[in-house]
């Protein structure tokens, strides 16, 4: 069996804490973190906020799949992968 890279042990992770914070406020009959999300959507001053944070999240995610010319000319603005690096060199 292969190992999980670091990474992928990241995304694990994740995915666990969303099921965990999900399943115990539906117990406590309170919104998910998607209905949250879906609310923040449709206010007024959160929404802009809210799809910016989202695509830079999604750039930076789906930037692997992108021509390695528009990913060059794509990650001055990915601020998370900036991040990434200024921590990898520190």
């Amino acid at each position: 069996m292969a190992r999980l890279r670091p990474g992928a042990w990241g995304w694990l992770g994740l995915a666990v804490y969303v099921a965990v914070v999900d399943a115990i406020l539906l117990r406590r009959h309170s919104h998910t973190l998607s209905e949250v999300f879906g609310d923040a959507l449709k206010h007024p001053s959160r929404r802009i906020p809210v799809i910016t944070i989202w695509g830079v999240l999604t750039m930076h995610l789906f930037a692997e799949l992108l021509p390695p010319g528009i990913r060059a000319r794509l990650s001055p603005l990915d601020p998370i992968g900036a991040l990434a690096r200024l921590i990898e060199r520190a």
